[in-house]
């Protein structure tokens, strides 16, 4: 059974750092999720599960991540949200498409507030914006 995934925040954003892109910034040499801006498009920050399932990490002051919480999704797709100024889950919480995980922020290694988005099916690195068909990255809103 598919599922719909939706942006983890309600318009508007900004798309900032791209999945793929090269540089010395991280460890992999790429970066390794798609960053999103809400604050600074003129969002509220809240940041929203991108399919239901239940969350499976919550940490406060990871050194790259900051403040993040990590979904298994009923595909097995596993989404990662970093850099949080605050959490709003617990861990083993079921979510659901409406359930605020916390808030935009600036924890953890960072240039500015946004939130980092990582999607992982098996393991592997996956786009987050090949989630969404038809999507176009310079778009603000959904």
């Amino acid at each position: 059974m598919a599922i719909r995934y939706q942006y983890p925040f309600r318009k508007p954003y900004r798309v900032g750092t791209p999945f793929g892109q090269k540089g010395t910034l991280w460890k992999s040499g790429y970066h390794s999720g798609l960053d999103l801006i809400s604050l600074a498009a003129g969002g509220d920050g809240k940041v929203y599960p991108v399919a239901p399932g239940s969350v499976i990490r919550s940490v406060a002051g990871d050194g790259s991540y900051g403040n993040y919480v990590t979904v298994r999704h009923e595909d097995g797709m596993l989404s990662l949200y970093a850099h949080l100024r605050s959490i709003a889950v617990t861990l083993g919480q079921a979510v659901g498409y409406d359930t605020q995980l916390g808030v935009e922020g600036a924890t953890g290694n960072v240039t500015g507030p946004h939130l980092h988005l990582e999607l992982a099916e098996n393991g592997v690195p996956t786009d987050p914006a090949a989630a969404y068909p038809g999507l176009e990255l310079s778009v603000t809103g959904r």
